[in-house]
C-alpha cells in the first residue's frame, strides 16, 4: 500500500498529497488563506491633529511669519558703572578647575535699562572660599551687607534687588568659531545708606571699593 496515512484525535484519515516537484519543472504550490484579525466593513481608525491654536509658550505655526533674526533685547553697552537689577537667580554647580574645587555656584541674570531699552546680563556668583570676597562684594552692591560684618547669606530675597556695578566689555570665542563681545560684571560698587533726601541718582547711594586681592571671575 503506497499511501501515508496520518492520526489525529477522530480517526485516522489519508495524509494531504504534496504536489511532486520534478527537475526543470515550474511547481505551482496551493496558497493557503492568511489568517486576519480584521473583522468585514470594520474601519481602521485614522489619527486626525488637533489644529493649531495660538498661546503665550512661544509657539509657532507652520505657515507664520517670522521677523526676529537674534539679539533683539542685546545691547552692547559701553565700559561704565550702571544700576542693576536681579531679574533671575538659578541654583547650579561648578565642576571645578585647576585653581578652584567643586562648588556650589548662582547664576544671575542682571537687568540694565538703557534709553536703548532693556539689556540683560548672565553672571555667576561661585560659592567657593577662594571667591568668598566676590560674594560679599555683590550683598553690599544690593545693600544686604555692610563692610566688616558677617551676614548669613539670603538668596531668596536675591530677585528684585538692586545694585550698582562696573561694567566692561569682553571678548569670547564661539562655538561658531567666531570672535563675539559681550557685557560682563568687573565690580559691584558698595552700598551706602544716605540720609540725604535730595539724592537723584544711583551714584549719592553707591561707592566704588576696589578689593586689594582682586581675582579673575571664573
Amino acid at each position: 500500500m503506497n499511501k501515508f496515512y496520518q492520526t489525529n484525535n477522530v480517526g485516522i484519515s489519508p495524509a494531504p498529497q504534496q504536489p511532486v516537484v520534478q527537475p526543470g519543472v515550474l511547481t505551482a504550490f496551493p496558497q493557503q488563506a492568511v489568517p486576519t484579525t480584521s473583522q468585514p466593513n470594520e474601519q481602521i481608525p485614522t489619527y486626525t491633529p488637533e489644529p493649531y491654536q495660538e498661546n503665550n509658550n512661544g509657539g509657532i505655526d507652520w505657515d507664520d511669519v517670522i521677523t526676529d533674526d537674534g539679539g533683539k533685547n542685546y545691547i552692547l553697552l559701553e565700559p561704565g558703572t550702571y544700576q542693576f537689577t536681579v531679574t533671575k537667580m538659578e541654583r547650579s554647580s561648578f565642576p571645578g578647575s585647576d585653581k578652584i574645587p567643586p562648588c556650589h555656584k548662582a547664576v544671575l541674570t542682571l537687568q540694565i535699562d538703557t534709553n536703548d531699552g532693556p539689556t540683560t546680563i548672565k553672571t555667576n556668583l561661585l560659592l567657593s572660599k577662594s571667591l568668598e570676597w566676590k560674594l560679599s562684594s555683590f550683598f553690599r552692591s544690593i545693600g544686604q551687607k555692610r563692610r566688616g560684618e558677617a551676614l548669613r547669606m539670603d538668596w531668596q530675597s536675591v530677585v528684585g534687588a538692586k545694585g550698582v556695578a562696573s561694567i566692561i566689555q569682553r571678548k569670547y570665542v564661539g562655538k561658531d568659531y567666531q570672535e563675539h563681545t559681550i557685557n560682563d560684571v568687573d565690580k559691584y560698587l558698595d552700598h551706602i545708606e544716605s540720609g540725604n533726601s535730595d539724592s537723584k541718582g544711583p551714584e549719592d547711594n553707591f561707592s566704588f571699593v576696589s578689593d586689594e586681592d582682586d581675582l579673575p571671575f571664573m
